[in-house]
């Protein structure tokens, strides 16, 4: 009964660890995809010539993608540590 338990929690923790590393994945394909359709929006409205509302939405989208990727990163370190 020990084993059966003990082999349960193994494959648990494992589809975990998968499920993580595919939901991490489609965050960052997300992310990507975004990036692109904000710079190419900003690109189109500074060829139309609004140039500020273009500079506001392209500051603003990099600043929030790159927050959240720092924050991300740092979240994931303290959880690497708080594991050990």
């Amino acid at each position: 009964m020990a084993e059966k338990q003990l082999e349960h929690r193994i494959h648990l923790e494992n589809y975990i660890i998968k499920e993580e590393l595919n939901q991490s994945k489609r965050g960052q394909i997300f992310g990507f995809v975004l990036a692109i359709v904000v710079l190419l929006f900003v690109l189109i409205l500074s060829i139309l010539g609004h140039e500020m509302v273009a500079s506001i939405l392209g500051g603003t989208t990099m600043i929030g993608l790159v927050a959240v990727f720092v924050i991300g990163k740092k979240l994931q370190q303290k959880d690497l540590k708080s594991k050990k």
